[in-house]
């Protein structure tokens, strides 16, 4: 069996304090799945460059890359994982077929559905029990601390983990809900209505600010200027507005001429829920932006203002951050989804 030295992972030091919360988020979770996934990315393109040229082969890898585009996040194929799977089923003869399955579990674990990630994996050693991603061992970590196991077994000792703790720490995964009587909003998009409820009772000025805008018509017409798949859709700035008169270069900058104290309300950034964007290293928050989160991001509880949560529509929220970004661009979308109206339901 052979043995590899993996790639040394860079570590990047935090601009601030963490909580204690978003330490274990920081520590366990994104540092090893980027690991994964920069080890993973070198050998999958490692394989796909000596491939055989046959055409089945050229067939699976092409339909691989077709269907799992670059993230412009990490640079990594990705899709959703029975995408994948998809492509591991139909192309079962090929080396692709491995990749695929491999990913598909990547993907699932980063979607925290780790009963589909455990699945992918549970295929992935059925169907291709002497591939390189189940057989060889890699190297990580130094002196005692080194461990040397094949690819799928550190992921799916990883995902066990993870799945393990979240489920004996269940409370600290959850924010409380809305007041029952918490004004809801929908935010009717040219591609769905996003439905949300804000937090009066835990952050009032946030909610009243926002409130204020939507009764004013403020954000007709605006657009989310800003998306990152598996982080956010951010929005609420009038430069936007076609007939602002601003062009692409400002957009992120606008709002009315004041901001919004901070609030310290206790919820954290999970998925779905409504924030007030801020500029740089403002402790106050933006007059009108705001930003819905599509998957955890506590790295941002210290810094910002959760004050709504999404209560219908998540889906559309998704599907706008997974848009295709503007050439040249980190995170403006090439053709921005449009506010149409926001209205108290």
């Amino acid at each position: 069996m052979a043995e590899h030295k993996a790639p040394t992972a860079v570590t990047i030091a935090p601009l601030e304090e963490k909580s204690a919360f978003a330490s274990f988020v920081d520590r366990w979770w994104k540092p090893a799945t980027l690991v994964a996934l920069a080890l993973t990315g070198y050998l999958l393109w490692q394989q796909k460059t000596a491939l055989d040229a046959g055409k089945a082969e050229s067939t699976a890898w092409s339909e691989l890359m077709a269907k799992a585009p670059e993230s412009p996040m990490t640079g990594l194929p990705s899709a959703e994982s029975s995408v994948l799977v998809g492509v591991a089923t139909d192309h079962k003869a090929t080396s692709a077929a491995a990749w695929a399955l491999y990913l598909a579990a990547v993907n699932a674990y980063e979607a925290k559905d780790y009963v589909a990630a455990t699945t992918a994996l549970d295929q992935l050693a059925s169907e291709h029990p002497k591939h390189p991603l189940v057989v060889d061992a890699y190297s990580f970590g130094e002196g005692d601390a080194k461990v040397s196991k094949p690819l799928a077994t550190l992921l799916r000792e990883r995902i066990k983990g993870v799945s393990d703790w979240r489920t004996a720490n269940q409370d600290q995964f959850i924010n409380p809900e809305p007041p029952a009587d918490a004004p809801r909003i929908a935010i009717t998009t040219d591609k769905g209505v996003i439905e949300v409820a804000l937090y009066t009772d835990k952050a009032p000025k946030h909610a009243q600010n926002f409130l204020k805008h939507v009764n004013e018509g403020y954000y007709n017409g605006t657009k989310f200027h800003r998306i990152a798949a598996g982080f956010m859709i951010q929005g609420g700035d009038p430069n936007t507005k076609a007939d602002s008169g601003k062009d692409a270069s400002t957009w992120g900058q606008g709002g009315p001429d004041y901001k919004v104290d901070r609030e310290e309300t206790g919820l954290k950034h999970f998925e779905g829920y409504l924030a007030a964007a801020k500029m740089g290293a403002d402790v106050q928050s933006s007059g009108s932006q705001f930003y819905i989160t599509v998957a955890d991001a506590n790295h941002l509880d210290a810094g910002y203002v959760v004050f709504g949560k999404v209560t219908a529509g998540f889906n559309i929220a998704k599907d706008i951050s997974k848009a295709e970004l503007a050439t040249g661009t980190m995170d403006r979308p090439a053709a921005p989804v449009t506010l149409i109206s926001m209205a108290k339901l």
